[in-house]
């Protein structure tokens, strides 16, 4: 196991990057400090935290003996920590945790002569070693600023979308002339869930839930509502004929894919989906036992929504990527809005000695896009009626929208929507993989005896769903994904024994860069890799390659191709096929939930993430490209301060209190709104300019200048 790390030995030590000289009154700290930033009281903060110390333990256990070694300590700060330290003059970590944007804030602080140039302190041959392994140039590039690499990627995710084939299916069928192609369409996907079998760990069963009411049918004959004898919904004929003619086209899996690309198919289906809400057509029932398909249960969820995106301002990058005017690789925000501004991304920025200015462009092809798409689902929701809109979100957009809110204190997530099995299609991070199908716990239900039980219970398997890419307004088919993930930045170590710290913090990040590290990360937390290599091995767990849950092979030669492909490209070694064989216990073992005990769910098969990962990811890593996957775009912009505070004034913006997506009934002013106000300017509490302003100090800010593209 010992030739699996890469040790502090093999590695070049950074020269002249240590300082000693720390200000009056704070004594430096004895360790490599490892900051992450989170809360005590999140169990999700709590697990990263301890996968990171994982990783550090790891590394303080073979050098624990090296002469003058100092030890990595991994320690959690709340989120504002750094800020507060750096204008009290306080210790700042050698390492932690960031978002490029926020990593770019400090280059330009009074601290911008401490921030690391982590090319430096990862040394030459460590740096290229990884940025050759890299799955695309960009996550190395997102991570530079002013011509230093100031965040390193590591654990990376990606803004996925995941459809529910089964409720499409039967929402297809609920079209009188559509009942055969419906049934054409569920031999295609059993057919193609035969192929996957290994991806839906060979248990799970699709088409276990029925959504709608028995009998239920679309029509364009006037009907009061849903009657027992008539059970028909009518549709606005428009809307009803838009529908069937687009739906009647879809023949296969690509064709499902193809048909939610399209803004137009989705705010069709949410509004003829609003209207079985509406008219209680909804009649959801779950198959509890699998095996015996006897036992079901009828879900009694008041709240069911069509469509959902957690992040929003997600969706303003990613349509943008998707115009035909796209530029491919990273979004440069800093190129200026052109005289053909409908051709540019919706904002251009420059960031100079404390002064953010900021061009908002509302011409922006991409802009007009995402606003179509959130107006189309306001007006849809606004359909509800006044009676509806109360300050409950869930009263207010009920079949038809959800996004990452939060209500009461309480964040909610799209997923926890999807899993009911009411909504078609959810927009979400790739971390999120096992919450598309996870299970509601303890839920109230109505059995056979229409007795109110509780129950666990899913009623959304791994056999239902399909991974795809976002939807986008032009039809461009471009495949888009947005790259987020927080990377590792630093700030230059401190202290008598800095020089010592510098060897560790080079160490340190050469030794979790590697393959079978960065891959174990990530099967931890449901992070991926951001290399190649590393990829390799966290595919052969989610495929099924390696069954995490049972500590089974399931292929073994394709364990063996990717060691051995590891150790040629890795560490340089030709190996046959015996010595790869012997290695798969140190490449592939299980991996246990470091609370429970248990074979780690997030290491599990995944038809979810798999399905990412095989379709489109992995035409970036290889020049031969599928059909799907031929045209494929990860998102992500270059690192400046300004774009997280616009990121971060999206929300109040959109989804705030009296934000554009408010439709509060006393609440006229913002209810009533064009989305296209958000880059108005103006000091409304759906203005983005109103919160963009509000970041201005002296730290970071000094001045913000607004304007609007003309």
């Amino acid at each position: 196991m010992k030739k699996l790390l890469l040790t502090l030995s093999s590695v070049l030590v950074v020269g002249g990057a240590a300082i000693s000289v720390v200000s009056c009154g704070v004594k430096p700290e004895k360790e490599v400090i490892f900051m992450l930033f989170g809360t005590t009281s999140s169990s999700g903060d709590q697990e990263k935290r301890q996968n990171f110390q994982d990783l550090a333990d790891g590394y303080n256990a073979i050098h624990k003996n090296d002469e003058n070694f100092v030890p990595i300590k991994v320690v959690m700060k709340n989120s504002n920590y750094l800020d507060l330290a750096i204008q009290s003059k306080d210790n700042l970590p050698d390492l932690y945790v960031s978002y490029v944007d926020a990593a770019s804030t400090y280059v330009d602080s009074s601290v911008g002569s401490k921030v690391r140039d982590m090319k430096k302190s990862m040394g030459d041959e460590g740096y290229n070693k990884l940025n050759a392994d890299l799955i695309t140039p960009a996550f190395m590039e997102e991570g530079q600023y002013r011509n230093e690499q100031i965040v390193l990627p590591f654990g990376k995710s990606f803004d996925i979308s995941v459809l529910n084939v089964n409720l499409f299916i039967q929402f297809m069928a609920l079209f009188p002339e559509l009942k055969a192609d419906a049934a054409a369409l569920e031999k295609t996907f059993e057919e193609y869930n035969k192929q996957r079998a290994l991806l839906l760990d060979e248990s799970e069963k699709w088409a276990k839930t029925k959504i709608f009411a028995d009998g239920l049918t679309f029509s364009t004959k006037t009907t009061d509502a849903i009657t027992k004898e008539t059970k028909a919904i009518e549709l606005d004929s428009a809307l009803f004929t838009s529908l069937e003619t687009s739906l009647k086209e879809i023949k296969d899996v690509d064709g499902i894919k193809a048909f939610f690309n399209s803004t137009k198919n989705v705010l069709n289906v949410t509004n003829a989906f609003r209207e079985v809400v509406a008219n209680k057509g909804l009649d959801v029932k779950v198959t509890l036992n699998e095996q015996t398909r006897k036992e079901a249960v009828t879900a009694t969820d008041k709240y069911n929504f069509a469509f959902g995106i957690d992040s929003l301002d997600n969706k303003y990058y990613m349509d943008c990527a998707a115009t035909t005017a796209a530029q491919e690789g990273v979004i440069n925000v800093q190129k200026p809005i052109s005289e053909t501004p409908q051709n540019d991304f919706w904002y251009s920025t420059t960031y100079e000695n404390k002064v953010a200015n900021i061009e908002l462009n509302p011409y922006s092809q991409g802009f007009v896009n995402t606003t179509e798409y959130l107006q189309g689902m306001k007006d849809a929701a606004l359909k509800n009626g006044d009676d509806s809109i109360t300050t409950d979100w869930r009263d207010q957009w009920n079949g038809v929208f959800s996004t990452a809110r939060k209500s009461n204190n309480t964040q909610n997530w799209v997923t926890e929507d999807f899993v009911k099995s009411t909504m078609f299609m959810a927009s979400a991070s790739s971390a999120n993989d096992t919450y598309f199908t996870d299970q509601l716990q303890n839920r109230d239900v109505t059995n056979s005896e229409g007795e109110i039980v509780k129950k666990t219970y899913r009623p959304v398997s791994k056999a239902d769903v399909i991974t795809t890419s976002t939807t986008n307004g032009e039809g461009t088919n471009k495949n888009v994904f947005l790259s987020q993930g927080r990377g590792i930045a630093g700030f230059q170590s401190e202290g008598k024994n800095a020089v010592e710290k510098e060897k560790t913090v080079q160490g340190f990040l050469n030794y979790i860069m590697q393959p079978i590290k960065t891959a174990q990360y990530g099967l931890k937390t449901t992070y991926m890799p951001a290399t190649k290599l590393g990829m390799k091995i966290y595919e052969s767990y989610l495929d099924g390659s390696y069954n995490n849950k049972t500590d089974k092979i399931g292929d073994k030669t394709n364990l063996i191709k990717v060691i051995t492909e590891i150790e040629k490209d890795y560490f340089e070694r030709n190996i046959d096929e015996t010595e790869a064989k012997a290695l798969i216990p140190e490449y592939f073992k299980q991996i246990l939930n470091s609370t429970t005990g248990k074979p780690e769910v997030k290491a599990g098969v995944s038809s979810i993430n798999t399905s990412f990962i095989k379709d489109y990811l992995n035409s970036l890593m290889s020049k031969e490209q599928n059909k799907a996957s031929s045209n494929v775009a990860l998102v992500s912009s270059k690192a400046i301060p300004t774009t997280d505070i616009i990121r971060s004034s999206l929300k109040p913006a959109l989804s705030g209190s009296q934000g554009l997506l408010d439709l509060t009934k006393n609440n006229s002013d913002s209810r009533n709104k064009k989305m296209t106000e958000l880059l108005v300017d103006g000091d409304n509490t759906y203005n983005l300019a109103r919160y963009i302003r509000t970041y201005k100090n002296k730290e970071f800010f000094k001045e913000i200048n607004i304007k609007i593209t003309k």
